[in-house]
């Protein structure tokens, strides 16, 4: 799926694809993924669209849904706003504020705070020795995030 993302890819290629019938494919699928093969597609369209939208050579969201194999920008917007929670748009004017906002830290050291109320999650991100950077970490209900804010 993420090597052709811009092709049209039917639950009924990919069950062709790995030997099974529809019905078994989507079961299976899911059982692994937490979700459908059509759910799965659109959250890997729309990661690709959200780092076209802010990546170093963005260009238009016309151009950035074409790119990721939406053939309309009602269904790109529809499910964009589904999965993110906001609009293409916005995201894009966001993500450059949070880029300017984040240079501002670039050489600070952020301390982790040691008191933490229960119910807690505590995890340590395993990067590369190069990395330089702010990990964020955010827990959801669903496998895929694609509720809207609140």
């Amino acid at each position: 799926m993420k090597k052709n993302i811009e092709e049209e890819i039917t639950s009924e290629k990919l069950a062709e694809l790995a030997g099974y019938s529809l019905y078994h494919f989507t079961r299976v699928f899911k059982d692994v993924t937490g979700v459908s093969p059509r759910h799965f597609l659109s959250a890997l369209r729309i990661e690709a669209g959200k780092e076209k939208l802010i990546g170093p050579s963005y260009g238009s969201i016309l151009k950035t849904l074409l790119d990721i194999g939406f053939k309309s920008f009602g269904t790109f917007s529809s499910k964009f706003k589904q999965f993110v929670g906001q609009s293409p748009k916005q995201f894009q004017n966001s993500a450059v504020k949070l880029h300017r906002f984040m240079n501002d830290y670039d050489e600070v050291n952020l301390e982790i705070p040691v008191s933490v109320k229960s119910p807690a999650v505590r995890c340590t991100p395993e990067v590369p020795v190069f990395f330089k950077g702010i990990i964020f970490v955010e827990l959801f209900p669903r496998p895929i995030p694609d509720q809207e804010l609140p």
